[in-house]
């Protein structure tokens, strides 16, 4: 018996719950369209306020511009990786 096992009684029952679908291509298209634009969106505002995303830091090595480059197109992909995507179901 270990520290954290109080026998049977309380266990989760999970009996009645329905399996977890894995997302397919077209979900998984759509999800990473909405983080792309989402990062992408923030990146700019963020870059406008003198501030930046630390995991999007290398975005200005090349210059502001090119910087500022980056951000758009990351934005459109985004954009169009949503629209192509499928939105997940969720029947809960």
């Amino acid at each position: 018996m270990t520290l954290f096992d109080f026998g049977d009684k309380h266990a989760p029952q999970r009996n009645d719950e329905e399996p977890e679908e894995e997302l397919g291509p077209a979900e998984a298209t759509y999800c990473l369209g909405g983080l792309l634009l989402s990062l992408g969106v923030g990146s700019l505002v963020l870059n406008w306020l003198g501030m930046e995303f630390f995991i999007l830091a290398w975005v200005d090595f090349w210059g502001e511009t090119i910087g500022t480059i980056i951000r758009f197109v990351a934005i459109a992909v985004g954009a169009a990786l949503l629209a192509l995507g499928k939105k997940p179901n969720s029947n809960k």
